[in-house]
């Protein structure tokens, strides 16, 4: 074989492994391509999804913010209605109320009337206040066959006095003051005002020692004390009473005769709210917990609306709540889910035009010129696509300082405009945390934009650490909704030769991810410092979920967010910000150690570094 042959055989195999690889590279941009389509359509739903997760559970709170007033009210007075309310002491259920009559035909309350009403004697044992009640009611007959007034007052207000000072059991005193009231009725005068106090207004303050509830409460209050037949005399005779006084019955006789309210299954060692049968309640401390009956398919399909009002949701769109199991669903787990058919048919495009992309290149690989050419134009793709990439990135980082900075002082203006108006509730507040929330993942992204391209070298001067970790402390316990602690743990001040703006957007980093991937209340941050021979390690150690082993050295790769992650923002570019910043310094960091009680982060910077 000739040596020219040889060449051209070596040049043919060349020619075939280049353009073997050419194809692969192809393949993977179209791939790519695709996966970016699906993931921005992936993005686009879970943002949805997102957003109507918050609003749900921000419409569920507020059906129970409006419903407090009510369920303080129905526990303070029986005659109001507490059918679609919730409120549990020590995890037994008070509303809604579940007190039944008993069983039995007996009908010792009925007895009690009917003798006391034909002035027959009314055997209760040795009861001395029963007998003083009887010889009270006595002379009440007296005083009403002699048209004594000044003495029936007299009587009846010793009744009252009695009534206060001793408590009889509810079959004999509900009767007594039901006969008493008739007698009163039939025989005499009595004033508007008195019978308005004896039968609903009670008298005294409501809520005082001396506050005597009237006898529409008090028989509302003795249901499961009473049997059903006395029950229902019992309230038909205080109808009557009051109807004959003008006295207000309507919603008495409405609770009197409802049935127990729905038994609500709920779980005392819950300590975030959760859904059950149509009820939404939050837990409370000390065993407590409220919550009201709320329509769920309701509150989704109105939430629904008002993202079509929006255009969050398309023509054709709809949101469904899906939620795992049955039974008790804790809001965390609700899951709102967009179906789009929309979004359906760009995933199938995606995949069909990768289909397509994928069959044609395969076709083209049987031309050397043709795949030549491609893979020229795939690798210049590839370079404009970085660039674009680069450019878009500190343009849009840029463009977006202005409108957050403009947003931020709007909403600190209306901060200060609507203190003290409850309509405003927290709103400017909020937009000002997330407007800073916003300004630092941006500050993030251009950040690690200059120190990937080379065009951010240290400045070195002098860092005063316990300086630098103050005025970021300050920043987050006024940027974080929830509490926040940072201490210092150390005796003296460590200055560093170091570039101030490095090491503030490296401890920012560091304390901002304590923060947010902390599921404790509140979220502490511990920073210490010591010399270890020619090397200062900064320890900075916080209480949060803890990292996995497997995924602690992937934490600090460009994008990398892991699967536990307890925050739903970020860009993943924190850690590996804070490598980089590391590196350009001399130091390194890493993770000391991690459980699920927390994490600390060590940074070794050299001696020069002091």
């Amino acid at each position: 074989m000739s040596r020219r042959s040889v060449l051209a055989r070596a040049a043919f195999a060349i020619g075939l492994a280049g353009l073997a690889w050419v194809l692969l590279e192809l393949h993977g941009v179209f791939r790519s391509e695709r996966e970016d389509r699906l993931r921005t359509l992936t993005e686009q739903q879970r943002t949805l999804e997102a957003y109507a997760a918050r609003a749900l559970a921000d419409a569920l709170g507020g059906e129970l913010r409006n419903a407090r007033p009510r369920i303080a009210a129905a526990l303070a007075d029986p005659l109001l209605p507490a059918q679609d309310l919730f409120l549990a002491r020590s995890g037994a259920q008070v509303l809604p109320r579940l007190a039944r009559p008993q069983q039995g035909d007996a009908g010792p309350a009925r007895q009690v009337h009917a003798r006391l009403r034909a002035g027959e004697p009314v055997e209760a044992g040795d009861d001395a206040p029963w007998q003083e009640r009887l010889a009270e009611l006595e002379r009440v007959r007296k005083a009403l066959a002699r048209s004594e007034r000044k003495a029936l007052e007299r009587h009846v207000r010793e009744i009252l006095r009695q009534r206060s000072r001793y408590v009889l059991r509810a079959s004999l005193d509900l009767p007594y003051m039901v006969a008493l009231m008739e007698l009163l009725a039939e025989r005499s005068a009595p004033e508007r005002s008195f019978f308005a106090a004896l039968l609903r207004e009670g008298f005294g303050t409501p809520g005082s020692v001396a506050y005597m509830p009237g006898l529409q409460q008090q028989l509302l209050e003795a249901v499961p004390r009473l049997e059903r037949k006395d029950l229902a005399f019992l309230a038909a005779r205080i109808v009557a009473l009051s109807e004959a006084a003008g006295v207000p019955h309507g919603d008495f006789a409405a609770r009197a005769s409802e049935e127990p309210g729905t038994r609500v299954a709920h779980d005392p060692a819950q300590r975030a709210p959760y859904l059950t049968a149509g009820w939404y309640i939050e837990p409370e401390p000390d065993a407590r917990a409220q919550g009201v009956r709320v329509d769920t398919p309701g509150l989704v399909a109105a939430l629904a609306a008002e993202m079509r009002e929006r255009q969050l949701l398309q023509a054709g769109d709809q949101l469904v709540l899906e939620a795992p199991g049955e039974g008790l669903r804790p809001l965390a787990a609700l899951l709102p889910h967009v179906e789009s058919p929309a979004r359906e048919s760009a995933r199938e495009r995606a995949q069909a035009l990768y289909t397509v992309k994928t069959g044609l290149l395969m076709l083209c690989g049987a031309l050397a010129f043709g795949i030549a050419a491609l893979a020229n134009l795939a690798h210049q793709r590839r370079l404009r696509l970085a660039d674009l990439r680069s450019s878009f990135v500190a343009a849009v980082s840029h463009d977006l300082r202005t409108p957050l900075a403009s947003i931020r002082l709007q909403a600190e203006t209306l901060m200060r405009r609507l203190r003290g108006n409850p309509e405003a509730r927290d709103y400017p507040e909020r937009i000002v945390r997330d407007v800073d929330g916003l300004s630092f993942l941006v500050e993030n992204i251009l950040s690690f934009n200059r120190l990937e391209h080379g065009g951010w070298q240290p400045r070195r001067a002098s860092v005063s650490l316990r300086e630098l970790v103050g005025a970021l402390r300050a920043d987050l316990e006024r940027q974080i909704p929830h509490k926040v602690s940072v201490a210092i743990e150390a005796d003296e001040d460590l200055v560093l030769r170091a570039d101030h703006d490095l090491m503030r957007l490296l401890f920012n980093n560091l304390l901002r991810n304590a923060v947010e991937h902390n599921e404790r209340e509140p979220a502490r941050v511990r920073v210490s410092w010591q010399r270890r021979g020619a090397t200062l390690v900064v320890r900075v150690a916080d209480n949060g979920t803890g990292i996995a082993a497997a995924v602690q050295e992937r934490v600090f790769q460009d994008f990398y967010r892991p699967e536990q992650s307890t925050s739903k923002r970020g860009t993943g570019l924190g850690l590996a910000i804070c490598r980089r910043i590391m590196h350009a310094h001399g130091g390194e960091i890493r993770i000391a150690e991690s459980s699920t009680e927390g994490t600390a982060f060590e940074l070794d910077f050299p001696e020069a570094s002091a």
